[in-house]
């Protein structure tokens, strides 16, 4: 009996059980545990904003943690925090040799802080613990899962590159939406991505035509 084709489709805009199903498919009904490790990282990104459970960026925007004095804000009389001016953010993204990790840096005065700081008239937090509230995303050895993706990878590792790069804007946008964003730097996923796809075609085309030749179409 033949397998029929569009068992092995992504619908349009997959979400992230969506990908995993179709890698299984691909792959006998398995996880490559590389993937496997990756996409569960993918999944935690996607949970930042969804699940309510205490996490960096839950820390960041609780109000409860601003230094009302510093931004004009107040509690009513029903005890809600009323305060229209957000804490400012300096937010760097880097692929490194943990992986890729997206960073957040709170302004004391004029300048982005990395410091441990706790009441101070000068800061928009009334706590900023580093190790609590600066790594808000971590996708362990993803610059590698990349870059053999782009060399040897199926449809399903482009899909979920192409997933974890809309999951981590959408959680620069919660951001910039909830706080005060001064500054966005760093690498994105996508630019990465498109990277090493342009240097897996260089490869291919190589392996095809020699790599004086490949000179000869690109000069």
């Amino acid at each position: 009996m033949a397998i029929k084709q569009d068992r092995y489709k992504l619908p349009e805009n997959p979400n992230l059980k969506d990908i995993n199903k179709y890698k299984r498919e691909l792959n006998w009904n398995e996880y490559p545990p590389f993937y496997h490790m990756v996409s569960s990282a993918i999944a935690n990104v996607g949970g930042l904003l969804q699940y309510g459970f205490d996490n960096p960026v839950s820390r960041i925007v609780n109000k409860q943690n601003w230094n009302l004095d510093k931004l004009g804000g107040y509690t009513d009389e029903n005890g809600k925090i009323v305060c229209e001016t957000a804490p400012r953010l300096l937010l760097r993204t880097a692929f490194n040799d943990r992986g890729f990790e997206l960073y957040a840096f709170p302004y004391s005065g004029s300048r982005p802080t990395d410091e441990y700081i706790n009441d101070n008239p000068s800061m928009e937090f009334s706590t900023w613990d580093p190790g609590y509230m600066r790594l808000l995303i971590r996708i362990p050895e993803f610059e590698k899962f990349i870059h053999l993706s782009a060399l040897r990878g199926d449809d399903a590792d482009r899909a979920l590159i192409e997933h974890a790069h809309v999951l981590i804007v959408d959680v620069i946008r919660f951001l910039n939406k909830h706080m005060r964003v001064v500054e966005i730097s760093g690498p994105t996923v996508k630019a990465m991505h498109e990277r090493y796809k342009k240097y897996a075609d260089s490869i291919h085309l190589k392996e095809l035509f020699g790599e004086e030749t490949v000179l000869q179409m690109t000069a």
